[in-house]
């Protein structure tokens, strides 16, 4: 009992003259009490505190305040019984006179022939009905720009691989849906822009011979699950959505702002690279490649229709032009004047070949206006028109504004002759502006625009 008593002493003045680790008394004495061979592994000098066994800290008076080094072999194990503690590493604030907060550094071990160790981050779990703890990731916040957050897999030295970074969300036992992984930028709260994501892979490295490809960039959506036997239904394939940032308003004030336009989502395939020397061969440039989805094979039971491919230009507001959908080089041209509906407009430049029907647009039932004047003749707005109803002879219909290219037909039904208009301004067949030309009954007039006023119109009669 005496020399325990001096042991007691002993560590006291330690702690409270040299040391710059603090140890509360109750924590020591129950340290000490444990057993003859944990107090024995203890080695407290006026710098560090070392252990070769367990070092642990509980209790209400428990707590292990560390100023100096913490160095043991064994586990450190910090909390009661019924709430774990928290471990603190590193200095939380400057220090005096401006000087630099701690560095938390967390490495595994080492090693020269086996393994070396891994670094684990895990949340505890949870045997009730309670959630799963978090783990945190997360730079300090500051008044100028804030700190980074960089995950780095470790380089390979000489011919090795070098490290892999995986972020993937836990999978669930249950009905219950997985987790998400959502990559996302902080928003600005002054003027600055929003921020990016940007995921991208590198370059093929340099050899002696050919040179290598460059990494690949996946992004792949989950497939659906089968359903149970019977008549229960299997789930669909996840989606791959790419959605650009809509365009901002103009809000208050007494100025004509112009708001923001929509962003955009390009897809650009690669350039070929550039051939060097006279006999060698340039790349050829990438391709982009969209391919809807195959039907599923039908076992007996209905096919599934293939997936469809759906190009569409934006709708318009007010006056202002619809969008298109260009394929190929060069602007769209004159793709429709504002009183055409053309928003499924689709402008090729190139050759296009079918293997299969074209099909126009058809319009039946037209009546012709009964004013005999341009002003008051029915428009015609497809490109294959039937006019069934010519109540007086030269009754009128009128064709669209013209582009060059556009093929009109007018076919007249009606039992009486027909008088077909250009649109304001227009002329057919090289007559004066605004002047009808006569469209008999049952015959077909073909109009080819020459111009963005010009009209040549062919008569065909209808066969017997």
């Amino acid at each position: 009992m005496f020399q325990r008593n001096k042991r007691l002493d002993f560590f006291r003045s330690i702690f409270s003259v040299r040391s710059k680790i603090v140890v509360s008394t109750l924590a020591l004495i129950s340290l000490l009490a444990s057993t003859q061979s944990a107090y024995a592994a203890l080695t407290i000098s006026a710098t560090a505190v070392r252990s070769d066994g367990a070092l642990n800290s509980s209790g209400a008076a428990g707590s292990l305040s560390e100023f100096a080094d913490l160095n043991t072999t064994g586990n450190v194990t910090i909390g009661k019984a019924l709430t774990t503690g928290t471990l603190t590493v590193g200095n939380q604030t400057a220090g005096a006179s401006g000087v630099a907060s701690g560095t938390v550094t967390i490495s595994s071990g080492a090693t020269t022939a086996a393994n070396s160790g891994a670094v684990t981050l895990a949340s505890g779990t949870t045997t009730t009905s309670g959630t799963t703890g978090t783990v945190t990731v997360k730079s300090a916040n500051s008044a100028a720009a804030s700190g980074n957050v960089t995950f780095s897999s470790g380089n390979a030295a000489g011919n090795g691989a070098s490290g892999a970074v995986f972020i993937m969300t836990g999978t669930t036992a249950g009905v219950a849906s997985p987790g998400t992984i959502a990559l996302m930028t902080g928003t600005a709260s002054g003027a600055s822009a929003g921020g990016s994501v940007s995921i991208s892979t590198s370059g093929g490295g340099t050899a002696s011979t050919n040179g290598f490809n460059g990494g690949e960039f996946s992004v792949l959506s989950g497939t659906g699950s089968a359903g149970a036997s019977g008549n229960n239904n299997g789930g669909n394939g996840g989606r791959i959505i790419m959605e650009g940032g809509a365009g901002g308003a103009v809000v208050g004030g007494s100025s004509n702002g112009t708001a923001g336009t929509g962003s955009q989502i390009v897809f650009q395939a690669g350039s070929g690279g550039a051939g060097t020397n006279a006999s060698s061969t340039a790349g050829s440039g990438g391709s982009v490649t969209i391919t809807a989805g195959s039907a599923g094979a039908a076992n007996g039971g209905t096919g599934g229709s293939g997936g469809r491919i759906i190009l569409s230009g934006g709708t318009r507001t007010g006056s202002a032009g619809y969008g298109y959908v260009s394929v190929g080089n060069g602007s769209p041209g004159i793709v429709g004047a504002s009183s055409v509906d053309d928003s499924e407009s689709l402008y090729v430049k190139g050759r296009v070949e079918l293997d299969g029907n074209l099909f126009r647009s058809v319009t039946t039932g037209i009546t012709a206006g009964t004013t005999q004047s341009q002003a008051n003749a029915t428009a015609l707005t497809a490109d294959i028109n039937i006019v069934s109803t010519v109540g007086t002879t030269n009754d009128g219909v009128k064709l669209p504004s013209a582009a060059a290219g556009m093929i009109i037909y007018v076919i007249n039904q009606g039992a009486n002759t027909l008088k077909l208009y250009p649109a304001s301004g227009g002329t057919i067949a090289g007559v004066a502006p605004d002047a009808a030309v006569t469209v008999a009954a049952t015959a077909m007039n073909i109009c080819v625009a020459s111009s963005t006023t010009a009209w040549e119109c062919q008569v065909t009669a209808r066969e017997n």
